[in-house]
């Protein structure tokens, strides 16, 4: 198991950092989570990037599990050298206590078993354990579990064994709204598929839409129709894309994201000004959205609104003050508008933030050329 799972909470410097949140938090709004990290010096982007400070694993992000997405994101921060934390890690790093966190502390010496010794006793993957711990399933304290971790550790992998696969188990537990819940109840697959929660000599229905596929079937989850989309859109799919965003958009009235995706998708189809509507509709969910204050700047650029798209580059920087490529864009416009000392000033803003690149070159050329009309040559 890499260092990223154990990565402790309580030293994480969130100052001048980025912090990257895959699905949402149960625990916390999302605005209060970008107000409490923004109280600490820091930011909450989108992607993982080199600006990143640690990538956190939301509670929705179950959702994201079938689909391979959240897999991939935290590879993302492996190949990044980005720690990882769970929603109640996160909770504890933002010095607020976790749901439960009442309970009376683990008592000293009662983490007896290594990671090591979970992997080997549970036949689990040192993979599948980290999910189950990024997802809080599984409680690792410093690279170490007690009884309750073990027992849930091998539970889920005899159901894994037996043929359940990671996102039903996953599902089933987000349905019990436990945190200890693989550690306190016994599970079975019934007929081999389907899984079932035993309750002293009753059996009950673990979660009564495990095998949602498909976006028509049942009642899809936001998360679920979010992961379809992006699949759709990833795949190259626009039409499919567009059409399971709009769907997303009446799910959640609140979620910035797929209004954001829903207007890169209609860039993509050559339908800016139908982009820019719905770019800002994102920022009127989110007005701390770094991303798409950038992408309405670029999208207003594309439409002829040059004082729009300057607004909204320094709308993107005020939001992220590390956000390099905006910083680079509005040097640009600024060029293009003769305001050469501003031009400068945002390129040597962006030299700050990225000196070493092929774009840091282009920088100190414009630099160079403000300089020259400021002369007058």
């Amino acid at each position: 198991m890499t260092a990223a799972v154990l990565c402790n909470p309580a030293t994480l410097d969130l100052a001048g950092k980025s912090v990257v949140i895959a699905g949402r938090l149960e625990s916390l709004a999302r605005r209060r989570a970008v107000a409490l990290v923004r109280e600490r010096g820091g930011t909450v982007g989108r992607e993982v990037s080199r600006r990143t400070g640690c990538l956190v694993v939301g509670h929705d992000a179950a959702g994201l599990v079938a689909s391979g997405r959240l897999q991939a994101r935290i590879e993302a921060a492996d190949r990044a050298d980005v720690p990882c934390l769970s929603e109640f890690g996160f909770l504890r790093a933002l010095s607020r206590p976790a749901p439960g966190a009442g309970d009376a502390p683990r008592a000293a010496g009662s983490a007896d078993f290594s990671v090591e010794d979970i992997v080997r006793t549970s036949g689990l993957s040192a993979e599948l354990l980290r999910i189950l711990a990024l997802l809080d399933i599984v409680e690792l304290d410093g690279g170490r579990g007690g009884f309750a971790a073990m027992s849930a550790a091998r539970q889920a992998g005899r159901l894994l064994k037996a043929g359940g696969t990671l996102a039903e188990l996953i599902a089933s537990l987000r349905a019990l709204s436990q945190r200890d819940a693989l550690a306190r109840h016994h599970f079975d697959l019934e007929d081999g598929r389907r899984l079932v929660l035993h309750l002293g000599d009753r059996v009950a229905e673990a979660d009564g839409q495990l095998r949602l596929s498909l976006p028509e079937a049942g009642n899809p989850s936001p998360e679920e129709m979010l992961a379809a989309a992006e699949e759709a859109e990833a795949a190259g799919d626009l039409a499919t894309a567009e059409a399971l965003y709009r769907r997303c958009l009446k799910l959640d009235e609140r979620d910035p994201t797929a209004p954001f995706n829903l207007a890169n998708v209609l860039r993509e189809r050559g339908r800016v000004r139908e982009a820019l509507l719905f770019c800002r509709m994102a920022l009127a969910r989110d007005p701390l959205f770094a991303e798409a204050w950038y992408n309405l700047g670029d999208l207003a650029e594309a439409a002829g609104d040059a004082p729009l798209a300057r607004d909204s580059l320094e709308r993107a920087l005020t939001c992220d003050p590390g956000f390099a490529d905006a910083a680079f864009n509005l040097a640009r416009l600024h060029y293009a508008a003769a305001a050469y000392a501003d031009a400068a000033s945002q390129w040597q803003r962006y030299l700050e933030l990225d000196p070493d690149s092929a774009w840091a070159r282009k920088a100190r050329h414009g630099i160079a050329l403000c300089r020259q009309h400021l002369r007058g040559g």
